[in-house]
């Protein structure tokens, strides 16, 4: 099993060339595109980049489960989560906060199988329903599989006119309303009653 598999990428224990140029294609990504460019969005695709490139380590490795739902399903991809790498969960522009305690960060350390399958709600991201909406392999087109949950109600927007979305192309993409076909000033929902049939695959909390 990779180092990767075991945790999240540490781009400080890799080849700094690995890191200088992640840091670079995540910033003109975002420089690039119009709309909020602003460090809360960068540390959200940031995020979001780790968590897909995790997702195919796990699929490579035949760790990969469709079964499993929500957090779950995110922390299948990186037993273990270790400590202090919580903050991958969170995105800076959600309501929510960091675990700062051992007793707030115990839920994202899940101990077993069971315990992970029971995981939910953890953190800011949504995930896609893999038994609703299976990854097509043979597909050359990334398909989306992380996004911002925007909230318990599903449209309570962390960046403002676009959401940040992973693909299984590892890659993560700010996404605005009119690439998502959802009417300038209205809400970014997520989840099954999306207008943006993009988003309909990610379930809700």
């Amino acid at each position: 099993m990779s180092e990767t598999s075991r945790g999240l990428p540490r781009w400080w224990e890799a080849p700094l060339t690995v890191g200088l140029v992640v840091a670079l294609l995540v910033t003109v990504v975002v420089l690039s595109q119009p709309g909020e460019r602003t460090q809360v969005s960068v540390s959200c695709m940031s995020n979001v980049s780790q968590l897909a490139q995790c997702y195919a380590e796990a699929v490579s490795e035949k760790r990969f489960d469709p079964t499993l739902h929500g957090s779950a399903q995110i922390l299948s991809w990186i037993p273990p989560l270790q400590p202090g790498d919580e903050r991958v969960f969170i995105c800076p522009g959600d309501v929510i906060s960091l675990p700062e305690t051992g007793d707030e960060a115990r839920p994202y350390h899940p101990v077993g199988a069971d315990a992970v399958r029971r995981a939910r709600g953890l953190g800011s991201y949504a995930v896609r329903d893999f038994e609703k909406f299976p990854v097509d392999p043979k597909s050359t087109k990334g398909q989306p599989i992380l996004c911002d949950r925007d909230g318990d109600d599903g449209r309570t927007n962390h960046h403002k006119g676009c959401i940040v979305v992973a693909f299984t192309s590892g890659d993560a993409q700010r996404m605005t309303n009119k690439e998502l076909g959802i009417p300038d000033g209205d809400p970014i929902v997520v989840g099954p009653d999306s207008p943006s049939p993009l988003l309909r695959v990610f379930e809700r909390p």
